[in-house]
């Protein structure tokens, strides 16, 4: 997978070489150092605004990348690394002034024809109005496209000769005329050409040299990743001749001394006019078209009409959001520069920020720019002018303009600026007025809805549901529920839920918790108000968000005659509100009261209170009941100084019975549980439906645990044979956890037993940590077979003789001689056909079918073997144990035995077990333990997919392990790793095998690093008996061999 150089260093910005511009993000120019060398042809992935890029080539300037070259799907794009983290910014553009100039210059030689000849060969078809107009902007790449197509469809590739002569006769360039002349001088104006060339192109920075009466030099450089163009260069010249021609005085020569088009670092011209002689009364002439006049008017007369434009296009309407972004795109109406930054406050509380253009270069110094107040300054070597946006009555943020370094600004940009920022301030804030309206309204309509809803609602269950269903839709928030609260202990339970994964459903409907546990649910007691849980709340507030992996909580009480009767809980996943503001407050108080008044209207509380104390579909005393008996049965152990037995017993699978046969095989599967468990206990004991597919015992009066253990495996023994649900056989198992109170002396007086939810919670947590242990890898989905036809096909599957035991050989890496073979299962299901071990080997896991399918395979393996060795062929066998299989009682006992009636010999067997079976695993290590006793061998399997460490391999009774196939697939690239891996085995007197050789060089690289030995379909495939033997046999007659 490739790495990812993201990060807060030195920033990027991307530009595309194919159709449309990108700008970057931050990269991490250490980390990419590390991740690129000269000749490396490592990929890394960097992200280019929303989309991402794969890195084809690599820019070094003294071994540290400064650009790279990526690509996304048929185009390229440049991601420049900056030496002082500033942006050379792609999102550059031209004014389509020059646009304008083309397209008219064909058109007055060739026609419209010739100009839609430019533009279909410029691929701009769709673009003509606005490459016509005089207030629009391109970027750089297209001005280049149409440049090229006009000079071969004019078959005239300096025509850029000649616009600047086409510039003074264009009405659309009086205000830059204007702009010129306001100079005073030709010298003075070609100072100021930095300020005038940004107007036209924000890519290429022109500056004056040296400037004098009748001589200047000005220089000019197109920021990467743009370029020069030949044309481009033409253009400047012949804008940079008429210069003089405003004034009155002869059109300047112009050379043309360096060009970066030659590779030149930037362009240089040379300018000579000659100054006419004038008398002192002499008036300096101006060009005709009546601008002399009008010229200082002009840009005035621009900008006013541009600041009205957008002043109507700011207060126009739309969401916040969109005033917003239409405050940042006009920006450049009122000013314009490569690049603008907007950061408001908005009314909510929540910073907004706007980056256009070169202002993305300022991603990082936003908070520094504004800190230096509204002004001219220079930020990161950019000129930036910053206004406030603020009416009189209140201050929003601040707008800035940003140009890129050696470019400048207008004297009367910063009016211009603040004028247009004024409008902002408007746009905000009536905004701001209409979106408060429009969220009124939209919450009104929201719980009128609500309330519609409620009233179709009759018992407590739909109402709950309905409240935690409505919750997202008024909130935002990703998950929800609603809590009830019992009158006399205010514990609180989760009646309804709306958006939880299924992983976490089951916990949340099981959830309590009362004001002992909880402060801040003690506070909305005292206080009954909205509150926002976070991780700076109490421990149990974050111990809960971390347990529902949840980022924030609303929880708002549901209060009737002063009485809190439940929780509204909106739960946040990501991208939670910083506050509660007044918006969702609202909502969350209006649904609550809704909630409060369906539950009083329908009476459901007393219905909840009276309810029945049977289970309506097992028949057996429900969860009111059993915490009666209970209670009692904890008071009369206190008198008798005996103890309580709790068994919590969970049906595995349920769901997914449930699911496939229907909610019939599902209550069919759920009373035949019922009545097995009321058969397995005798009185005075209780069976109690909890929850869902959960079931309580209650067993007063028990001597220890054992008496315990007695009960859940006649329980087991029970559900062992099959039941019918829905016409089809269905085995259940399930899962037992167990509890016993404490006991009782004498002298503990009269000392409160634990309450009764402490010792319920005791079992269940006994039953998660007995599913952790005994079940192996979650189930996969099974693509087009029936899961639950599998689980029940499994069982006697191999007394039907369907499961097909194949070996793979092991051979000794150093002389290619096969010295083990590893038997693996295969099952040939009579109708699906051959069925992948990927796919029931997690269900046998699952369902408790592994016990007997690792048994067979075991006894048929070592008889197999046995034969082979008494027939001349002695090997030694490697089986796969389960971790189900080391938590069986006896399972020594079992391999002992099976190695008596097949007659192999134990130090012939190795029995591999994977690293995360038997880590921390104090269980397992005792039975590991006990079969290394018999002399087999125990091989750490997958090894270093794991957790793994060199104290762990130690405590361990380990004499082999097995490299993971997903490091030998990297070999000879992961020599190094391996090597450390064998010579860590070897140190602590461990031979050492890999998996999963395929190609000779894996092989070879494995023999240089001192494995043992190997196994992989270079050296034979999966096979039967009768296969591998033959193979084995040839083999030895023809000698060893590596293939």
């Amino acid at each position: 997978m490739p790495a990812r150089a993201t990060g807060t260093g030195a920033t990027v910005a991307g530009s595309w070489t194919g159709p449309g511009p990108e700008t970057g993000r931050s990269v991490d120019r250490a980390g990419a150092a590390g991740l690129r060398r000269a000749g490396d042809a490592r990929l890394v992935t960097v992200g280019i605004g929303h989309r991402r890029c794969r890195v084809v080539e690599v820019v070094l300037e003294q071994g540290v990348p400064t650009a790279y070259i990526a690509g996304i799907g048929e185009g390229m794009v440049v991601v420049e690394v900056s030496s002082a983290g500033s942006v050379v910014s792609s999102d550059v553009g031209t004014s389509t002034l020059t646009t304008r100039l083309v397209l008219q210059l064909v058109a007055d030689r060739l026609g419209e024809d010739g100009v839609a000849a430019v533009l279909r060969r410029a691929d701009v078809q769709g673009q003509r109005d606005t490459l016509r107009s005089a207030t629009g902007r391109v970027d750089h790449p297209t001005k280049l496209r149409l440049f090229a197509a006009a000079a071969d469809v004019l078959g005239d590739d300096r025509f850029g000769l000649e616009l600047g002569a086409a510039a003074l006769r264009d009405p659309a360039f009086a205000t830059v005329r204007a702009l010129v002349r306001s100079a005073g001088s030709p010298q003075r104006a070609l100072r100021l050409v930095s300020r005038a060339s940004a107007r036209l192109d924000s890519a290429a920075v022109l500056r004056c040299q040296d400037a004098a009466p009748g001589a200047a030099s000005v220089v000019s450089r197109v920021s990467p990743p743009d370029h020069a163009d030949r044309v481009d260069c033409d253009y400047t010249i012949g804008l940079l001749r008429q210069v003089p021609v405003l004034f009155g005085e002869a059109a300047a020569e112009v050379r043309h001394t360096e060009c970066q088009v030659d590779s030149a670092p930037e362009c240089v011209y040379e300018l000579r006019w000659k100054r006419p002689w004038r008398t002192r009364w002499s008036r300096t002439q101006a060009p005709t078209g009546g601008e002399v006049a009008a010229g200082p008017i002009a840009p005035f007369e621009h900008r006013l009409a541009g600041l009205q434009s957008a002043a109507a296009d700011l207060v126009g309407g739309g969401s916040l959001e969109d005033v917003l972004e239409r405050i940042a795109a006009r920006a450049g109406s009122a000013v314009h520069a490569p690049g603008h930054v907007l950061a408001v406050t908005l009314p909510s509380g929540r910073r907004h920020r706007r980056h256009v253009g070169a202002g993305t270069g300022l991603t990082g110094a936003v908070d520094e720019l504004h800190a230096a107040g509204p002004g001219s300054h220079v930020v990161a070597g950019h000129p930036v002018l910053t206004v406030a946006v603020e009416s009189a009555a209140q201050h929003h943020g601040y707008l800035s303009a940003v140009a890129l370094p050696g470019q400048d600004f207008l004297p009367e940009d910063l009016g211009t600026l603040a004028a247009f920022a004024q409008h902002a301030a408007a746009g905000v804030e009536m905004a701001g007025h209409l979106e408060r309206a429009r969220e009124e309204s939209r919450t009104a309509r929201l719980l009128l809805a609500v309330a519609s809803s409620l009233s179709r609602h009759r018992t407590v269950a739909s109402v709950a549901d309905a409240v935690a269903a409505a919750v997202p839709p008024l909130t935002g928030a990703d998950r929800s529920a609603f809590a009830l609260l019992d009158p006399d202990t205010h514990r609180a339970t989760i009646a309804g839920m709306w958006g939880w994964p299924d992983r976490l459903t089951d916990e949340v409907a099981r959830y309590t918790t009362d004001p002992q546990e909880s402060p801040e649910l003690c506070a909305l007691l005292r206080s009954p108000a909205p509150v926002r849980l976070d991780a700076t709340g109490s421990t149990w507030a974050r111990e809960m968000l971390a347990a529902f992996d949840v980022e924030v909580m609303a929880a708002v009480p549901v209060v009737l005659e002063g009485e809190v009767l439940g929780l509204v809980l909106a739960h946040w996943v990501t991208g939670a509100p910083a506050v509660l503001d007044d918006v969702l407050t609202e909502r969350l108080t209006g649904v609550a009261g809704l909630a409060a008044v369906a539950l009083d209207n329908t009476r459901l509380l007393e219905r909840v209170r009276r309810q029945a104390t049977l289970d309506a579909l097992t028949g057996v005393p429900n969860r009111v009941v059993l915490e009666d008996r209970l209670d009692a049965a904890l008071e009369a152990a206190r008198r008798d100084r005996s103890r309580v037995g709790v068994l919590f017993c969970d049906v595995d699978r349920f769901k997914r019975v449930n699911d496939s046969r229907g909610h019939e095989a599902g209550d069919q599967l759920l009373q035949h549980v019922a009545q097995a468990l009321v058969a397995s206990v005798a009185a005075p004991g209780t069976v109690a439906r909890y929850s869902g597919d959960e079931f309580v015992v209650l067993l007063p009066d028990v001597a220890s645990d054992s008496e315990l253990r007695d009960v859940a495996g006649i329980i087991r023994a029970r559900l062992a044979a099959p039941m019918t649900a829905a016409g089809e056989e269905v085995y259940i198992s399930m899962a037992i956890g167990s509890a016993l109170s404490d006991g009782w002396a004498a002298h503990d007086g009269d000392r409160r037993p634990k309450d009764a939810g402490s010792l319920v919670a005791r079992a269940r947590q006994d039953m998660y940590r007995l599913k952790a242990r005994t079940r192996g890898l979650p189930a996969p989905v099974v693509d087009g077979m029936d899961r639950l036809r599998l689980e029940t096909d499994l069982h006697d599957a191999a007394s039907r003789n369907e499961l097909v035991v194949h070996y793979q050989p092991q051979v000794d890496a150093g002389t290619g001689r096969t010295v083990a073979v590893e038997a693996l299962v295969r099952w040939q299901h009579p109708t699906l056909g051959m069925v992948p071990p990927g796919v029931f080997i997690p269900i046998a896991e699952d369902s408790g079918a592994i016990g007997e399918i690792g048994a067979h395979v075991l006894a048929v393996a070592c008889s197999t073997v046995a034969g082979w060795h008494v027939g001349g062929t002695p090997l030694e066998l490697a089986v796969n144990v389960s971790a189900s299989q080391l938590h069986t009682a006896g399972f020594s006992d079992f391999v002992r035995l099976v190695l008596k009636q097949t007659g192999l010999a134990a130090h012939r067997l190795v029995l591999e077990v994977t690293e995360s079976q038997v880590v921390a695993d104090t269980d397992a290590l005792g039975e590991l333990t006990a079969l290394r006793a018999l002399g087999v061998g125990i091989s750490v399997d997958d090894f270093g997919t794991g957790y793994s460490s060199l104290s762990q391999l130690r405590r361990l009774p380990a004499t082999e392990v097995k490299i993971d196939q997903s490091f030998t697939a990297e070999l000879p690239g992961s020599a190094s790793f391996v090597a450390g891996i064998v010579a860590l085995a070897h140190s602590l007197d461990l031979r050492v095998v890999a998996e999963g050789v395929e190609q000779p060089e894996q092989l070879r690289a494995l023999i240089d690093a001192g494995c043992d030995r190997a196994q992989g379909y270079l050296l034979g495939r999966p096979a039967p008996a009768a296969d591998v033997r033959s193979r084995t046999d040839a083999a030895e007659t023809e000698g060893p061999t590596h293939g």
